[in-house]
């Protein structure tokens, strides 16, 4: 994957201070309009006379709007070239799995844009679970094998993983046995 896109993203964070897209359209001094005479187009982004204007339906949802703005900033950072030629991007209500690359890199910056890794992780258990792993490493006898090293931690793998993961983190089921080992 391209990660010109995350970075653009991460560094929009950085100099914005905030994940808001309006906020950030605010402060790029774009002009931010309703959209009153299509009840079907969500948003649209386009370059008229070299100002920019991303226009948004006030009839949608705060998920929708927030969604659809980060969509056309990501328009607004990645596709001024092709607005300022006289065409707009719009976005219906009604998505389109359309593959054309412009879409795609909007889609990928709004998502990078409004979901912070922590946001993944946290209720993943990440955090925890690499806690226990890095303890479970620094515990080990210096003087340990590698093949020694390798099937505790492959044990660790096996025996907390599946708990810590794939369920949420304050759930604990009960073990039934343990995992016969395949060494």
């Amino acid at each position: 994957m391209n990660t010109r896109i995350i970075d653009t993203a991460n560094a929009v964070v950085r100099r914005y201070k905030t994940r808001n897209p309006e906020d950030i359209i605010s402060q790029r001094a774009i002009k931010l309009k309703d959209i009153r005479f299509c009840h079907d187009l969500l948003g649209y982004y386009t370059v008229l006379l070299n100002c920019e204007y991303i226009g948004i339906n006030p009839n949608c949802t705060a998920a929708q709007r927030i969604s659809a703005l980060a969509h056309e900033l990501g328009h607004a950072l990645f596709d001024r070239k092709h607005a300022s030629s006289g065409q707009a991007f719009q976005d219906t209500y009604f998505y389109s799995l359309d593959n054309s690359k412009a879409e795609r890199r909007a889609n990928i910056f709004a998502s990078e844009l409004l979901l912070s890794d922590d946001d993944i992780l946290k209720p993943i258990g990440y955090y925890e679970f690499n806690a226990d792993r890095i303890h479970l490493e620094a515990n080990m006898p210096s003087h340990a094998s590698a093949a020694y090293r390798a099937r505790n931690i492959r044990s660790f793998y096996r025996n907390s993983c599946i708990h810590t993961v794939m369920y949420s983190p304050r759930l604990r089921l009960p073990r039934k046995s343990k995992l016969k080992s395949t060494s």
